[in-house]
């Protein structure tokens, strides 16, 4: 639920489907995502990975990277306006256009390990092992979930 709530909250994205009748909450997140007549849809997210930030860094993550198919997003070409400070504007690209950006290693590994899946004969089926990528002293470890 977090990871439905915050894509709406940055970049105005529904991954949810449309809903009759009234709902409520006393979340402002959660009222304003209620507020477009959609409730949350987490049928269509598949965990692909999880990674922890290094120690020593100013700001440490324990990240949990999910993978949706566009199709359950029930707004994909016109996303709510968030008045966020954390997204300026949507832009979609392509993994090759990503690994350009100025982005954390770890996401362009996970992007990378994304596109590898999405490329196999299998895709990424819900239920396939997850990664789980951190470091124990200066060694990298990877287990599977």
């Amino acid at each position: 639920m977090a990871a439905v709530r915050e894509t709406f909250e940055e970049v105005g994205l529904l991954v949810a489907r449309r809903q009759d009748g009234r709902l409520s909450s006393r979340n402002p997140a959660w009222q304003r995502f209620l507020a477009t007549g959609h409730v949350p849809d987490l049928s269509g997210l598949t965990f692909f990975a999880r990674a922890i930030t290094p120690p020593g860094r100013p700001r440490r993550f324990d990240t949990r990277f999910f993978v949706l198919d566009a199709g359950a997003v029930a707004n994909i070409d016109s996303p709510v306006s968030t008045a966020s400070d954390e997204m300026l504007d949507i832009n979609w690209v392509t993994f090759d256009e990503a690994h350009r950006l100025d982005l954390p290693n770890i996401t362009k590994e996970i992007l990378r390990r994304i596109a590898t899946a999405v490329d196999s004969p299998t895709g990424i089926a819900p239920g396939s092992p997850v990664g789980f990528r951190y470091l124990i002293g200066r060694t990298w470890r990877e287990d599977t979930l």
